[in-house]
């Protein structure tokens, strides 16, 4: 098969979105198929090993371009020439570190118009993608990263009469958080573009749910395809690091990801009397307010050492949880896959997760970890401490949870199981 793939690129930070569909495309390859991935708003970023396959090309749907012509009218008629200057990947990079502090209100309207498609102020770089796509051809099939680039659909369908197979990445959680007047029209126009949607592909039983509902989609155009990991790109854990003990967060320091949940949780541990406890984080702060709160959490706690490893790639976040005696990325968010623990796991790491999202699912298959009240830090303590005190306990999850991830989240069984649907799909 030849297979085009719409990929939107998470601002310079490291997304594992992108890492599920690169990891994809090399599978989806070495099977014998063509994939072309087009980078859309942002440069994509994932662990270098990765991305050998797919150099950098050109950026369509340009986060500045997009920006600006849905602010400024002027830049809806400005020139090809000046409209790629604006789509340099390293000017994109540099100002995505700006566009962290965009409150969730103010992107309400700019989703909306680009969800119109050739009907929103964005048409002059919709119209650039549809003509270079039409260089491309032929081509058996197209697959949209998201539904919040569903605007796409309809217009592959009726441009190239080829069918279309959009994936859920946790866009649910992106539009909830807007004002209730943007929130009801980004979906109303959601639901009308995924009409021109083939299929869906979900990782989780629980976004299905979910996703369904938002959308109003029939169960039977959703396809659960579990997100697969590499386990030999992981090395297990031989000896669970018990002193200090060791806890890990990879993933952008931001509110809805719950770093401050898991600085609580430490704060009433270790105020209770422990042993020493060691925290390590890692991972772009896109909140600076937030980030100096948790830090001043951190520095209530007593007998922690702290350190924070800022933005590191693969080999230093390998070399990182295998340092762990346990990781958690508390979400507030209800999570579709949560790579950084799924990572974690296939080190055999244990986990601690909040009792939402994927992580029931994710904990029930593997036995890898332990589940908390998401608005309860007291017992991420308690499990904690429970670790501390019992670890051959903990060293059993450890066990578990790759073994887990062996069994039940195998990238060879993604990629057959998605080649398979892909080929029903195209005929």
């Amino acid at each position: 098969m030849r297979i085009v793939h719409l990929a939107a690129g998470a601002g310079g930070m490291y997304c594992g979105a992108c890492a599920r569909d690169i990891s994809l495309a090399n599978g989806l390859i070495a099977q014998g198929d063509e994939v072309i991935i087009l980078p859309l708003y942002t440069p994509l970023r994932v662990d270098s090993d990765l991305v050998e396959t797919f150099p950098q090309t050109k950026i369509f749907l340009g986060g500045i371009n997009s920006w600006l012509q849905q602010n400024i009218p002027f830049f809806r008629k400005t020139p090809v020439w000046m409209d790629s200057l604006l789509d340099n990947p390293n000017l994109l990079l540099w100002a995505s570190k700006f566009a962290v502090s965009v409150k969730a209100e103010e992107l309400g309207p700019m989703t909306h118009s680009v969800l119109l498609g050739r009907s929103g102020f964005q048409r002059k770089e919709m119209d650039k993608l549809l003509a270079h796509m039409d260089t491309l051809q032929p081509f058996d099939l197209v697959s949209i990263t998201n539904t919040l680039l569903s605007a796409m659909a309809p217009e592959i369908r009726n441009r190239y009469e080829i069918p279309v197979v959009c994936a859920f990445q946790g866009e649910d959680g992106f539009v909830e958080a807007f004002p209730e007047e943007w929130r009801s029209e980004v979906w109303r126009q959601m639901q009308e573009n995924v009409r021109a949607v083939d299929c869906f592909i979900s990782p989780s039983h629980d976004a299905t749910e979910r996703m369904a509902a938002y959308l109003r989609l029939p169960c039977e155009k959703i396809h659960e395809i579990p997100t697969g990991i590499d386990l030999t790109r992981y090395e297990s854990v031989v000896n669970r690091n018990r002193e200090p003990f060791t806890i890990g967060y990879v993933s952008a320091i931001t509110h809805g990801k719950g770093l401050d949940v898991l600085a609580e949780a430490l704060r009433i541990l270790t105020n209770r009397g422990t042993g020493r406890v060691c925290l390590l984080v890692a991972g772009k702060v896109m909140d600076p307010k937030y980030w100096m709160q948790v830090q001043t959490s951190i520095s209530q706690c007593v007998n922690i050492e702290f350190k924070y490893l800022g933005e590191i790639d693969f080999a230093e976040k390998t070399r990182m949880l295998r340092s762990c005696s346990a990781f958690s990325v508390p979400s507030g968010i209800p999570e579709v896959r949560s790579m950084a623990m799924m990572e974690a796991m296939a080190c055999g790491v244990p986990v601690i997760a909040p009792n939402h999202g994927v992580f029931p699912e994710l904990i029930g298959m593997t036995s890898g970890g332990a589940l908390f009240d998401k608005n309860k830090p007291e017992e991420f303590a308690l499990i904690l401490k429970d670790w501390m005190d019992n670890p051959e306990k903990a060293d059993a999850y450890g066990k578990s949870a790759r073994e887990g991830i062996a069994k039940h989240y195998r990238i060879e069984d993604m990629i057959r199981q998605t080649r398979e649907l892909y080929g029903e799909i195209a005929g």
